[in-house]
């Protein structure tokens, strides 16, 4: 009898070995998939905070060294100086409109050239390409292309030192 009971115990052990195998074969590939859209996300996120940080203080260092210009262009230069991880600083392009009050900015008179107007608003705009779901993600705009806008007050006349 005691032969017989370890001969089942062993059978069993073979059959068990095998479902192990089938539910590993079946829980890895959800895992993984997790696990790339949870980079995906996190990279997502990265690319954004460097984006609005890059911004902020490319917009902030221009206004204060070069009050009274036009800063487009310093602006698109000071962004392609910075060394901005996970970004490639060639396509980041910089578009900017320029008001003479908050009434025309409320209303969106604005110009593109710049007339020693009081403010200007910079958009930045980014490319994001996505690692692992680049063909799924082509279809929405928004995760495509970050576009951030800063509204900067710019004194005439008036030039600031760190």
């Amino acid at each position: 009898m005691k032969i017989r009971n370890k001969m089942n115990c062993s059978q069993v052990n073979r059959g068990q070995r095998g479902s192990v195998s089938i539910e590993f074969a079946v829980t890895i590939l959800p895992f993984f998939v997790l696990l790339l859209a949870l980079i995906e996300i996190s990279r997502f996120m990265m690319v954004s905070s460097v984006i609005d940080v890059a911004l902020t203080s490319a917009a902030r260092q221009l206004v204060v060294t070069s009050a009274g210009e036009d800063l487009t262009s310093k602006l698109q230069l000071t962004l392609s100086e910075l060394d901005l991880p996970l970004l490639d600083s060639s396509k980041i392009t910089v578009e900017a409109r320029y008001y003479t009050s908050l009434t025309s900015l409320a209303d969106g008179s604005g110009l593109e050239d710049f007339q020693q107007q009081d403010f200007a608003e910079f958009t930045l705009v980014y490319p994001y390409q996505a690692l692992f779901i680049s063909g799924q993600i082509d279809s929405f705009s928004r995760l495509t292309r970050f576009k951030r806008t800063i509204l900067v007050s710019l004194e005439r006349g008036t030039s600031y030192v760190n």
